[in-house]
């Protein structure tokens, strides 16, 4: 980091660390924080890799006070829910939390194959309705 800072870096990016949280390891910690106190840096920090620990198990340098700390999960349940189709077929969707909604709503799929990968991540056609009130489907990956 300190390097990354000399050679002119205003934002640091690292995945680098231990175990620690919580204030431990006190060398890594003032280092972040004197290269975002005297030097202006924004100091970028995985997380870990401990997941599995709970969500109070950090890593060093990701604890300091000044660091963005940067994480990932992936859930080990997922949530299933159902819709009807107009045709009166039903369907399973599944979602990472809970979907409060009463009523009908038309449903949009923005894509016609499970097969495609980048489903939604370019910008949808000029021909598609306005999306209000309506539940959008979009494939996860």
């Amino acid at each position: 980091m300190l390097q990354a800072h000399k050679d002119g870096a205003d934002i640091i990016s690292a995945s680098i660390g231990g175990p620690g949280g919580w204030g431990q390891g006190e060398e890594l910690l003032t280092t972040v924080n004197k290269l975002v106190q005297e030097k202006g840096a924004i100091i970028i920090v995985a997380a870990g890799n401990e997941g599995s620990e709970g969500l109070f198990f950090g890593d060093n340098p990701a604890s300091a006070k000044n660091a963005i700390s940067v994480g990932s999960v992936e859930a080990q349940s997922i949530v299933a829910g159902k819709f009807k189709a107009s045709t009166g077929k039903e369907l399973t969707f599944y979602r990472t939390s809970t979907l409060n909604l009463s009523g009908e709503y038309p449903v949009y799929i923005t894509a016609n194959s499970t097969d495609d990968s980048s489903d939604a991540c370019d910008e949808l056609p000029k021909h598609t309705p306005n999306l209000t009130n309506h539940i959008v489907l979009v494939k996860r990956g």
